[in-house]
């Protein structure tokens, strides 16, 4: 409590404010006003030193009845504490076992203790001086120090040494022999302490992880049960190790524990992840405790585009769900393809595609710079359409089970409850907390035992009322106002597109998206799908095709309408070209329009074309004729017109002799042949 500094007998100004005497505004402007000085700064945990001589005479009066005069009762042990600064850096970068460093209450307790123990070092340093002066022994110094410590001020100096004299001097005595680390609790740096407490924490948290899901008190009884050998054996199944209780032994007695220790071990956040990993499931561990990527948005709209299926809340007159698909662009948060069916699959997502498509293509907009889907329907295109660089320069799919990964999830959340509970009844589910977001149901007994029952609804007027909310979800404000000012979904969508977006190629869409059937070209101009004629858009088309082979593969995408205004010719998997639908005119004159003139010298023109490929393809044709190769003498005497017969003896296994008809030599002969084959 008091004690001198600079060789001056000072007091903390704490004392004086703690006891009520004057508070500490008072007392900083007596300091100001210099009517008392200070000998210390306060700060970091300690307190400011003033001149016990300098402080006002009504206050020390007052001091001296609360604490009593401190030249009385001031220790001379506190004079003799200096900072062991050496000391203070061990404890700095002291490390437990699990590599933590030590807490800051318990480095500030260290330190202390270090401090008074150099202290007590210092101060029987010089009593054992005084008393060989006056040549007397050392009988009763220690109760003297042990009341020196005792009477130390714990605001000053906050140790916790022991108050009892023999301990106390086993104390300084382990100090004295190693150190500083003798300061640290044992419970620290004892590696097999910490053993223990790893066999007891994974025992413990085995226990409260068995498939009847105990609770604590449960696992309590469990743990003291195995301890007194009433539960025999308790093993790992897995890999059938055998736990016993000498692998928890303290001192050479079972450790014993408390619901209180059970409830730290259980709480503490590393095993609360670990424990929710166990007992819950992967999509509420993952979204609850598994750490998450920190993400922004990206600048352009087609910069990405996120896909994910969902179920619309409410449910059809039969309790089921109608399943949707939507396509939203990342930047501006717009639908910009949805899909409907009774059944989740492949075509639901096909569906979405070509919606997305069309609309892509109704506003001029180039194809998204990349598209992100998960694994559930899509799998199966990850080797065609979905991989990268056949219809999208980049493709992400989702890790499964993250479902907070897509930028999907996180707009149907905000179109869910931010548009349909605007405009819909019955958004929600009966589960929720908050009980705005719990629709009305109704509770029904019947021989199968309860049932909810709430308001049903047709497909067809699900799948109006969510168009009809998409509409109104894309045409309100954007999101990021500071950013997008006064712009919606919409207009962001339209207006701030990424400038790397690459014109759609319609004949891969066609190919992926679209149907397909098996034709002919015919008539060196057109093809038919669907009972409609295609004309090639020139007639060079034909020089593609492989030899003697007019077979090809026409993919078409039907617009909303189921109309084909064009399809997309391939053959062997090369794409050939786009064929537009053949109009007709009308062959009168007096009814002919525009429209049909214009279609008129279409076709002329194509017919042309195709004249035009014919006559100069004619001036390769050449009249030739081709000239007898000149004989010799000897050519001449063998060839005379006819040949002359072979003298070929057969082969010993052949019967009879080759012949020559003697026809052969008759002129009517040759007459009648040729007669005949006319």
């Amino acid at each position: 409590m008091y004690k001198y500094f600079n060789d001056i007998l000072v007091v903390p100004t704490t004392k004086i404010s703690k006891a009520g005497i004057a508070s500490d505004a008072y007392i900083r402007r007596l300091i100001a006003d210099g009517n008392i000085i200070k000998e210390r700064r306060g700060g970091r945990g300690r307190s400011a030193l003033i001149q016990w001589n300098s402080i006002p005479t009504k206050i020390k009066e007052q001091y001296k009845y609360v604490y009593g005069d401190p030249h009385k009762s001031i220790s001379v042990l506190s004079n003799l504490i200096q900072h062991n600064k050496e000391a203070s850096q061990f404890f700095d970068s002291f490390q437990l076992m699990d590599g933590r460093p030590l807490p800051d209450d318990k480095q500030r307790q260290y330190r202390a203790n270090v401090n008074v123990l150099d202290g007590i070092n210092a101060l029987i340093a010089m009593r054992r001086g005084m008393r060989k002066k006056l040549s007397g022994g050392l009988t009763g110094i220690w109760n003297s120090i042990s009341e020196d410590v005792n009477n130390l001020d714990r605001l000053d100096w906050p140790h916790t040494l022991p108050s009892n004299t023999r301990s106390l001097k086993r104390k300084l005595k382990d100090y004295n022999d190693r150190g500083p680390i003798a300061i640290v609790h044992k419970g620290y740096c004892n590696d097999n302490s910490r053993k223990v407490d790893d066999q007891l924490e994974h025992l413990i948290l085995s226990l409260y992880c068995m498939p009847e899901k105990p609770y604590i008190t449960t696992v309590h009884e469990l743990y003291h049960d195995f301890a007194k050998g009433k539960i025999t054996e308790i093993y790992d199944v897995v890999t059938g190790e055998l736990l016993e209780p000498k692998n928890f032994l303290t001192d050479g007695v079972v450790t014993t524990i408390s619901e209180g220790t059970i409830w730290n071990y259980i709480t503490n956040p590393k095993n609360t992840a670990l424990l929710a990993k166990h007992n819950r499931s992967s999509l509420e561990f993952s979204g609850s405790y598994r750490p998450h990527h920190n993400r922004h948005k990206p600048i352009y709209a087609l910069s990405k585009v996120s896909m994910d299926d969902r179920d619309l809340p409410r449910k059809m007159h039969n309790g089921k769900r109608v399943k949707v698909y939507y396509a939203y662009d990342v930047t501006s948060g717009c639908v910009i393809g949805a899909s409907y069916s009774l059944k989740k699959d492949t075509d639901l997502f096909l569906e979405c595609m070509r919606a997305m498509f069309r609309t892509l293509r109704r506003n001029n907009l180039g194809i998204p710079m990349e598209v992100e889907v998960e694994h559930h329907l899509v799998n199966t295109f990850r080797d065609g359409m979905m991989k990268a660089g056949n219809l999208f320069p980049f493709v992400r799919f989702c890790n499964p089970g993250n479902s907070q990964e897509k930028h999907a999830e996180h707009f149907n959340k905000a179109k869910k409850y931010g548009f349909e509970k605007k405009y819909q009844e019955g958004i929600g589910r009966w589960y929720l907390k908050h009980h705005r977001n719990r629709p009305k149901v109704d509770k029904v007994w019947d021989e199968d035992g309860m049932k909810r029952r709430e308001k049903t609804y047709s497909y067809e007027e699900l799948v109006a009322d969510d168009k009809a909310t998409i509409e109104a979800y894309n045409n309100s404000l954007h999101r990021a106002q500071k950013t997008h000012r006064g712009m919606t979904k919409w207009e962001v969508f339209l207006h701030k597109q990424n400038p790397d977006t690459k014109e759609i190629q319609e004949y891969k869409i066609a190919r992926y998206l679209g149907s397909m059937t098996k034709t002919t070209v015919l008539r060196s101009q057109y093809v038919k799908v669907q009972h409609e004629k295609y004309r090639l858009p020139s007639s060079h088309i034909l020089g593609r095709l492989k030899p003697n082979n007019y077979k090809v593969l026409a993919y078409y995408l039907p617009e909303n309408d189921g109309d084909i205004p064009s399809v997309y010719i391939f053959q062997d998997g090369v794409f050939l070209c786009k064929c537009d639908k053949i109009l007709t005119y009308n062959t009168s004159t007096a009814e002919a329009t525009e429209k049909d003139k214009e279609i008129y010298r279409e076709q002329a023109k194509y017919v042309k074309e195709f004249d035009t490929m014919i006559k100069d393809g004619r001036k390769k044709i050449s009249k030739v004729a081709i000239l007898p190769k000149a004989q010799t003498e000897e050519e001449e005497m063998t060839v005379s017109g006819y040949p002359e017969p072979l003298d070929i003896t057969p082969d010993s296994e052949m019967e009879g002799e080759w012949k020559i008809n003697p026809d052969y030599e008759d002129p009517e002969y040759w007459r009648k042949r040729a007669q005949d084959e006319l």
